[in-house]
């Protein structure tokens, strides 16, 4: 079970029905199920994105341009079955949810069922999936789902069967929602002996003689009842046939094709075709040419379904309506208290001279008069349209728009999202409303195509009008009130201004979201979904929290060995510090949104194809389960710098990679800098005089070749090289080549560790003595103590390599073993540095030159500029060949700056 659990997929969403755009998505299986249980919340069913368990090229339908097609099916990792129970109805034997949930469990079957946005109490509609152990082709798809099919009894639609068929996943907002795991083996393993057959299971008789005959079963349709068919279908309200209302569209197409069936061909098809070309989009358009000839009506089908949806939306049926005369009759055999409490109800109902007529008997037969009784007719009216809104509006709240007290109002609606929503619907992140969506990382991109969207994760997005209306339609409907009768209204832009721009909704505040287990300071073990009210942090898709546990010293030994050769295997570090400054890369990235301030990590080598993305796409995979999007870093430009910085930080990512870092480069960021070192950045929104402060707590990461830190950099960022023994890097070949695969399925086993490890050592008491601090205390106890406490070396030697080997430090020893050799005890001015670049030989003028340049002289040239250097570099020594130099300096009799060399200790001044 737990091999399923872990077992790394990859399937497609496609946003919309036409399938011209994909996104491939890799997780585990377990965060599928996690996902797909607390699924989000749409407005109608099309809203909803469709999936499929299998990935697709790129070729395209030659008509419909849609990626969704069998020829461009490339690898299956699992298979969707439908249960919409009417082939269960036509076995005589429809099933629920407990139902396929013990069929599943006696079949031994891996699988999560969930309820579709078409269920009901009394209409079970049922989706089914279960994952393969390694992906199959598409040819071999069908004899799973018939393996499937078997267990259940022979119950799955036959759609189920069609290769490239995706489904809707979510839910719908006021339908009932249940979704439940089954526990088993993998179905595309011999665990369990069911029959298999790649055909779809055949239709019993007497469903295939109802397709193909149905007028035997439904009697022939006279011109009374067809002209009672066109009324109703024409009285229908168009936002049935609109983009959102798929299915309301789909059983008028039914009961009209059941109206073809039953004799009327023409005349229901010429019908079915001027509504959908009044009213429909063109989706609903080419679906209508693609399926009206194709597909036949069942015997669930019925044209009478017509005459309820046309009633629902205000149309009276002539020959079933009251005629005046009728309900007088009725009238005259009731007390006069009785005939006031019924008529109105009853003429409401009826046209208004008809009601007239109703009216005026009322009067004679109670003597009231007839001002009064045209009150109560008006007031009957308008209890009969409100009580069609609010059937029309089913569970979501209606309310009467007040634009008096649009704050008020907004505060309540902004309470039923929080009530009814899905948790992360509505948040509050860096003082905006947000929400937790699945999308792409802004200003991001695939691993070595610029071009190409990234890989979506889960990232925090600012709510906007359009993100804001669609959550205030699920939960909510406005009205206004108009000669006594409600007219609904779209959401009124003051609400959403006010739901926006003052936090009316009260939304609570989230500090970033977290999808793996993390240890608190005091060292207790953060592993439960939702917000956590110490923290702050949002947390989703967390599983496995009873396996957590801090461990013993002992044990921490172990796993941080395991971690070595396992999560790591396959770098080859230049040392075994390195190694174990990459492991303090990873603790760092787990425990990072609990870090005020943490240092980030660079992963040098000296040639491509190292290993050094691959290294940081793991730590990625290990704290998501997905796979990783990198960013470009504008390396010298600030001001960009921090906009990308703003624009990362807002959608509070859990970790950042500026990838491939030209060859060579100095890195300097002043803004990357202050991000690490300040538990906040601030910057202004593009297109705004506003300001916006979000929270630092990423893990940050540069990756590149022959790079150097500039001089604010040596104490920000651990340093860890990868040196591999090959002659041609790119050639070898990791022992686990599947990256991806490998990294998720001990993705769980590794947190396990991490967690441990820190935990441990918090809760253990022990004090690690440190020779040095750093500047990030947290850290220090954190991540640094917890490591050496586990047996590893201290990784802040790291700032100390970083420190010797940075290119100020270099410059500044190129530089003053120039001055040296030159000067040796005797004292220089600034002016006569300038003037040894003029004089010397090509070679030690260029030396001078860079050295100077490196330490930010604009102007070789400029004593002025030259001396404030000098003045930089006062009182720092440099190691040269195993002595000590420094450069010292005094005041001459001029009031000039005079210069001079300190070699082990004897001065020249």
């Amino acid at each position: 079970m737990q091999a399923a659990a872990s077992q790394g997929l990859t399937y497609t969403v496609f946003r919309t029905l036409d399938a011209t755009t994909k996104s491939e998505i890799t997780c585990t299986w377990r965060e599928l199920c996690a996902k797909l249980r607390e699924p989000k919340v749409h407005p109608s069913k099309v809203a909803m994105p469709l999936m499929k368990g299998a990935t697709f090229g790129d070729v395209r339908d030659p008509e419909s341009g849609s990626l969704r097609t069998d020829g461009n099916m490339l690898l299956v990792s699992f298979i969707e079955a439908d249960i919409d129970n009417k082939v269960a109805a036509a076995l005589g034997a429809l099933v629920t949810v407990d139902d396929v949930e013990t069929r599943l469990r006696d079949a031994g079957i891996e699988a999560l069922l969930f309820t579709t946005g078409s269920h009901a109490p009394d209409r079970h509609r049922i989706r089914v999936l279960a994952p393969l152990s390694t992906p199959c082709p598409p040819a071999d798809r069908a004899g799973y789902v018939a393996t499937l099919n078997g267990a259940l009894g022979g119950i799955l639609e036959t759609e189920s069967f069609t290769a490239s068929q995706s489904f809707y996943f979510g839910r719908v907002a006021g339908v009932p929602f249940e979704a439940r795991h089954v526990a088993g083996g993998f179905i595309n393993e011999d665990l369990f002996i069911v029959p298999v057959d790649a055909r779809p299971t055949p239709r019993p008789a007497r469903q295939q003689q109802a397709d193909d005959d149905l007028a035997d079963l439904s009697p022939p349709i006279d011109d009374e009842t067809m002209a009672e068919i066109a009324a109703a279908a024409k009285a229908l309200s168009p936002h049935r046939f609109g983009e959102e209302s798929h299915d309301d569209y789909m059983r008028v197409f039914w009961a009209l094709r059941h109206a073809a069936a039953c004799g009327r061909s023409t005349e229901a098809r010429d019908l079915m075709q001027a509504l959908t070309e009044a009213h429909g989009t063109d989706a609903k358009k080419r679906e209508f040419a693609r399926k009206w000839e194709r597909e036949k009506p069942t015997r669930a089908s019925h044209f009478k379904v017509l005459f309820d949806l046309a009633t629902d939306d205000g149309w009276v049926n002539p020959r079933k309506a009251p005629t005046p005369e009728s309900v007088v009759e009725r009238l005259r055999k009731m007390s006069r208290d009785e005939v006031l409490h019924e008529w109105a109800p009853l003429a409401a109902a009826m046209p208004k001279d008809c009601a007239a007529d109703v009216l005026a008997a009322v009067h004679q037969l109670t003597a009231i008069g007839k001002r009064d009784l045209a009150n109560r007719l008006k007031d009957a009216r308008r209890d009969v349209n409100r009580t069609r809104r609010v059937q029309a509006v089913g569970s979501r709240k209606l309310l009467v728009y007040q634009p008096e007290n649009s704050v008020a109002q907004a505060t309540e609606v902004g309470a039923l999202i929080l009530e009814s929503a899905p948790p992360g619907a509505l948040v509050n992140h860096a003082g905006r409303p947000a929400r937790i969506v699945e999308a792409y990382q802004p200003n991001a991109h695939q691993i070595d195509d610029a071009d190409a969207p990234p890989p979506m994760t889960m990232v925090v997005e600012g709510h906007t009008q359009a993100s804001m209306r669609a959550e205030v339609e699920s939960v909510a409907v406005f009205h206004v009130v108009r000669e006594a009768d409600m007219i609904p209204v779209a959401v009124p832009v003051l609400t959403l201004e006010a739901l926006l721009e003052l936090d009316a909704a009260q939304a609570p505040p989230i500090s970033g979201v977290l999808s793996h287990p993390i240890v608190r300071i005091d060292g207790s073990i953060l592993a439960a979904n939702g917000i956590d009210s110490r923290t702050g942090l949002f947390a989703h898709g967390i599983t496995g929290g009873d396996t957590l546990r801090p461990y013993s010293q002992q044990e921490a030994e172990s796993a941080r060995l395991w971690l070595e050769t396992e999560a790591l295997v396959g770098f080859e570090f230049a040392s075994k510090l390195n190694a174990h400054i990459a492991l303090a890369g990873l603790l760092t990235a787990v425990q990072r949104r609990l870090m005020d301030t943490a240092p980030g990590l660079a992963i040098l080598a000296p040639a491509q194809a190292s290993g050094k993305t691959t290294l940081a796409r793991r730590f990625h995979l290990f704290l998501t389960g997905r796979d990783m999007p990198v960013v470009t870093l504008p390396v010298g430009n600030d001001p960009e710098i921090g906009k990308l910085l703003l624009s990362l930080l807002q959608s509070s990512p859990p970790m950042i990679c500026f990838d491939n870092i030209s060859d060579g480069l100095v890195v300097h960021g002043g803004p990357l800098n202050a991000a690490m070192t300040s538990p906040t950045f601030e910057g202004r929104i593009l297109g705004s005089t506003k300001t916006l402060t979000v929270p630092t707590n990423t893990f940050f990461v540069v990756t590149g070749n022959n790079l150097r830190l500039g001089s604010d950099e040596v104490t920000r960022l651990l340093t860890t090289t990868l040196a591999p023994a090959h002659a041609r890097p790119e050639e070898r070949r990791f022992r686990q080549p599947d990256v991806v695969a490998h990294a998720l399925s001990i993705r769980d086993r590794v947190l396990r560790d991490v967690v441990g490890i820190v935990a441990g050592y918090l809760t253990s008491g022990d004090r690690v003595p440190l020779a040095t601090g750093s500047r990030f205390n947290r850290w220090d106890r954190m991540v640094r103590q917890p490591l050496v406490w586990a047996g590893a070396d201290d990784v802040a030697k790291s700032f100390e390599i970083n420190g010797s080997e940075a290119e100020h430090v270099q410059a500044l020893r190129s530089l003053l073993l120039v001055l040296h050799e030159e000067f040796a005890d005797e004292r220089f001015s600034a002016r006569q540095v300038c003037d040894l670049v003029a004089h010397f030989d090509q070679t030690r003028a260029h030396l001078v030159h860079d050295a100077l340049e490196a330490l930010a002289v604009r102007d070789v040239r400029s004593p002025r500029g030259v001396g404030k250097a000098l003045q930089g570099c006062l009182n720092r020594a440099v190691e040269v060949d195993g002595a000590t130099l420094s450069l010292r300096a005094s005041i001459d009799r001029n009031g000039t700056s005079a210069y001079g060399i300190t070699k082990c200790g004897v001065c020249g001044v």
